[in-house]
């Protein structure tokens, strides 16, 4: 038997944008990246709070990826950016000049 609840997830400043990719985490504490198309990330728990702030860049996101078993977040931009990212620490490391074009895809 499955239980099923149903929350909303906050999005106070991305009204304006719709939402472009969501993906959970794996783990004991799973996070909800949505991806806005105004380039925002934001997280949520659970129960569709905000639990951290979001990251914010001026380029459309396009593209998520979680790490199977580690709190990683790979992010990918219309400008050929690859962003990984930690819950604990924020951005570890912006890949600029990787890719020309956008990033498709992003697997672990």
């Amino acid at each position: 038997m499955s239980l099923f609840f149903e929350y909303p997830v906050e999005a106070k400043s991305a009204k304006q944008h719709y939402v472009f990719q969501s993906q959970w985490s794996s783990g004991e504490s799973p996070v909800l990246a949505v991806a806005y198309s105004n380039g925002t990330v934001r997280f949520s728990n659970e129960e569709g709070e905000q639990i951290i702030e979001p990251y914010d860049r001026k380029v459309p996101c396009s593209c998520l990826a979680w790490h199977p078993q580690l709190p990683l977040l790979a992010i990918g931009y219309e400008d050929g950016a690859l962003v990984v990212w930690t819950p604990r620490a924020g951005v570890l490391r912006v890949h600029q000049s990787t890719h020309k074009k956008r990033v498709t895809i992003a697997v672990w």
